[in-house]
């Protein structure tokens, strides 16, 4: 008997909670404000070497907890010769922005993002991949009213190498 009254308690409890809304998940008001300007568009630069583009998009995820950034290396035919994917997270611990990459070449990164009071969003990370690739990279995206520009260096063997600089439209 006391046990079909604990059964029928805990279906009770159980029932209710039903009826109480999810706690919502912890959000990052104004941290992704950075970010805002390049959300919901295609956005195309030229790559230095070779006859080939990066297109890149941002865009909201899950009520804007979160921002997916895709990018697909372009040939002139429009063949994609590469792409990866980054998402964007508050780490509401930490205090701070972070990230992962992931890319066809089965590699990743992960890391940190952080707003300059200018508005500069500077962005560092540990390749996650083979000993091959690149161990860290460091880059910087300066938004104006019609394009945003990367500026990308990486680390290879404790050796920091620069970029040249992206603008894309």
């Amino acid at each position: 008997m006391i046990e079909r009254i604990w059964i029928i308690l805990l279906f009770g409890v159980a029932l209710s909670a039903q009826d109480k809304p999810a706690t919502p998940a912890a959000t990052a008001p104004g941290k992704f404000e950075a970010f805002a300007p390049l959300i919901g568009r295609d956005w195309t630069a030229p790559l230095p070497k070779g006859d080939v583009t990066d297109t890149q998009r941002f865009e909201w995820m899950y009520g804007r907890k979160f921002i997916r950034n895709t990018h697909a290396v372009k040939t002139a035919k429009g063949e994609v010769v590469y792409e990866g994917e980054t998402v964007y997270a508050w780490d509401a611990r930490a205090g701070r922005i972070v990230w992962w990459y992931w890319n066809v070449s089965g590699g990743f990164v992960e890391g940190t993002a952080s707003i300059g009071a200018d508005g500069t969003i500077v962005i560092e990370g540990q390749n996650q991949g083979d000993a091959n690739q690149l161990d860290r990279t460091r880059s910087t995206i300066r938004i104006t009213a019609d394009a945003w520009t990367f500026t990308p260096s990486y680390s290879k063997d404790g050796i920091w190498h620069n970029e040249p600089a992206r603008t894309y439209r």
